[in-house]
């Protein structure tokens, strides 16, 4: 069996580092005047909304929308905001976090424990693992090398892009390196959905961050981990 795997959510528990990076990347240029315990309980609420980096900053957007006005719809207008790009926001993102990882290592890494399920993979060289993420691929790789998950390879946010879609970016490596019986785990549907080719097992993550659908769920106490 061959595993395409997501990272944030599914193997990492990340939610902290990304409210606390995505928070002072939005806000670097303005006060932060709400209630810190209100503002990241929505945060954390809608967290499994976003996928690429930049989407945080609608989410920070819509956020200060709902605590002007408890019934606007976070979800809604979500779908609206995504189609744009900010590639901006995304390079500071990132720039802030690679600050944080030189400033104080330790730190950081206690931002982004395992979860149960990347627990299982540690030291399992004995499992053929592709990481497909958004995050980028630097962070992913430290990550992934800290806690000593052995993968064959690691396509990050700029591959995502290349093919518009993970589902396009895995039939593309499934058809480079000739796979079968691939499996795809993801917590976000949207990404899952992207994957067409009948040929790959879709399963979502309900350890992470987004809501299901009509995927199937990964029972990682059940199959081969």
């Amino acid at each position: 069996m061959i595993y395409f795997l997501d990272l944030d959510g599914v193997i990492i528990h990340s939610i902290e580092e990304c409210y606390i990076v995505s928070k002072e990347v939005y806000f670097k240029d303005k006060n932060f005047v709400y209630d810190e315990k209100v503002y990241k309980e929505i945060f954390f609420k809608y967290r499994g909304i976003v996928g690429p980096a930049n989407e945080f900053e609608y989410l920070h957007y819509l956020i200060e929308k709902k605590i002007v006005d408890i019934s606007y719809s976070i979800n809604s207008n979500f779908k609206i905001l995504k189609l744009k790009k900010n590639d901006d926001f995304e390079k500071s993102f990132f720039s802030y976090r690679e600050k944080l990882i030189e400033e104080n290592f330790d730190k950081w890494i206690n931002l982004n424990p395992l979860t149960d399920f990347g627990r299982k993979l540690v030291h399992r060289n004995d499992l053929i693992i592709y990481i497909i993420t958004t995050k980028n691929r630097a962070a992913t790789k430290i990550l992934l090398d800290h806690y000593n998950i052995f993968y064959r390879e690691i396509f990050s946010n700029e591959d995502v892009k290349k093919f518009k879609s993970k589902g396009n970016l895995i039939e593309n490596i499934i058809k480079k390196y000739d796979l079968k019986d691939v499996i795809f785990i993801d917590d976000l549907v949207d990404h899952l959905s992207s994957a067409k080719n009948l040929e790959i097992k879709t399963y979502f993550a309900d350890w992470g961050y987004g809501e299901n659908t009509n995927f199937n769920v990964f029972d990682h106490n059940e199959i081969d981990l």
